[in-house]
């Protein structure tokens, strides 16, 4: 429903999707990154139930775009921070120009 609302603003605004980035990150890594937060409510069992209600919204999303051709997927599990993904964002936004 929301993809939907979103299309249509972006059609009604002559507005284009050139690029979606979609940072992927494995399970455990995901886990690991969530727990050394130190929030109370991310033990994993909580942190894989939030997961599994977000990709309802998360995986339509992906695969509309993938099919679309727009959809970039980096890679977030190695070591990389934060400006490091930054930069390769900026990277492949310059090289579609």
């Amino acid at each position: 429903e929301d993809l939907v609302t979103f299309n249509q603003y972006t059609e009604n605004n002559s507005l284009k999707v050139d690029k979606v980035f979609y940072i992927t990150i494995t399970e455990e890594k995901m886990i690991k990154r969530m727990a050394e937060r130190g929030r109370l409510d991310d033990s994993p069992d909580i942190i894989m139930v939030r997961r599994e209600i977000q990709d309802k919204d998360r995986i339509p999303v992906i695969n509309f775009y993938k099919e679309k051709g727009v959809l970039e997927e980096i890679n977030g599990d190695n070591e990389k921070t934060i400006e490091k993904i930054h930069e390769e964002i900026l990277l492949r936004i310059k090289n579609t120009r």
